[in-house]
């Protein structure tokens, strides 16, 4: 049976290839963020995504009792094997990081728990304010900073305007 990174995996690559995308930007939320960190470091990800933006992400593990239950909620444990094989398989690439995270996330405790902290990937952590771990999702803040980022990374990539 394939996992969640594993079926995202074959869809992006179907993706890219229908629409001819060289590269894509991947943004997760929770645990979306872990898969899409497992996609980019483990299943060949980082040749076709760009930045990888995770929201409330439990990249260190978080300690809520209110995590739910099944193996999803064992994974997101501090010191899971799934959390120390992320930190293994985590290799310098072309791939931009970005990690959100709240001050007022009770799902994910302690917040900076959601801090993407491994040396190889280079994150760039930003603490959003005032906003829960569902709220993060309509954020105009947190929408507003990433595609700021977004368009900052893309800048030079883009097409010279003709002189006329």
């Amino acid at each position: 049976r394939a996992g969640r990174a594993e079926l995202g995996a074959r869809f992006l690559a179907d993706l890219c290839q229908a629409l001819d995308l060289d590269r894509v930007v991947l943004h997760g939320h929770s645990m979306g963020g872990l898969v899409a960190r497992q996609y980019v470091q483990e299943l060949g990800g980082h040749r076709f995504v760009d930045t990888v933006g995770t929201m409330g992400p439990p990249h260190r593990g978080q300690f809520s009792p209110d995590c739910g239950l099944g193996r999803p909620a064992q994974q997101c444990r501090p010191g899971s094997p799934y959390l120390q094989r992320l930190e293994r398989t985590a290799v310098a690439s072309d791939t931009k990081w970005i990690s959100y995270y709240s001050d007022l996330d009770f799902m994910i405790t302690p917040a900076v728990s959601a801090k993407l902290l491994h040396p190889a990937l280079g994150a760039t952590n930003v603490r959003v304010r005032d906003t829960g771990h569902l709220s993060m999702l309509l954020s105009p803040s947190l929408l507003n900073d990433l595609v700021h980022r977004l368009n900052a990374r893309h800048a030079d990539h883009r097409p010279a305007a003709a002189a006329g």
